[in-house]
């Protein structure tokens, strides 16, 4: 017989972490697709207006897992994130969102791609490594309020291409 696939604990952390955000997504009224293929998306959230009505444009999520955040001394949450995917964000006209998921307390912390790198600009030291770790707010927990604001920040960026 030949040998099966194995389920690892990242298959599990990782399911785990898209089932909570999709939960808080659907809470918040809007739909999360999962993307297929392995290319710095995870999923795209649908968003929709006060009436129902479906609105233009996506939310882009790149989800993590993890058992053990690491937490700085400052307090924030250290993610390592491979550059060529925040090259293919920064080039992204909708917002983008990093979301780690502490298993262990099942919370999820997020990142507005787009507003980190306009504060933390990348310097040409930065651009010649493979890898670059971000630092996430302790207190920015996704809930649907949170997803709320970010349907704010995909029809502001929608309205400024207008």
């Amino acid at each position: 017989m030949a040998d099966r696939k194995i389920r690892t604990r990242e298959h599990v952390i990782a399911a785990m972490s898209l089932h909570h955000v999709g939960y808080i997504v659907a809470k918040a009224g809007y739909v999360l697709d999962v993307t297929a293929a392995d290319d710095g998306v995870d999923g795209l959230i649908t968003t929709f207006d006060a009436d129902g009505s479906i609105e233009s444009g996506y939310i882009s999520l790149q989800l993590k897992a993890t058992d053990h955040l690491t937490i700085r001394r400052d307090g924030c949450i250290a993610v390592r994130i491979d550059l060529r995917n925040i090259d293919f964000w920064l080039a992204d006209f909708f917002p983008v969102i990093i979301v780690i998921f502490d298993v262990c307390t099942e919370i999820g912390y997020y990142l507005v791609v787009q507003d980190y790198f306009k504060a933390h600009p990348l310097t040409a030291a930065q651009r010649r490594r493979a890898t670059l770790t971000v630092h996430i707010d302790p207190e920015a927990i996704v809930s649907d309020r949170v997803v709320w604001s970010w349907r704010d920040l995909k029809t502001g960026h929608r309205k400024a291409r207008a």
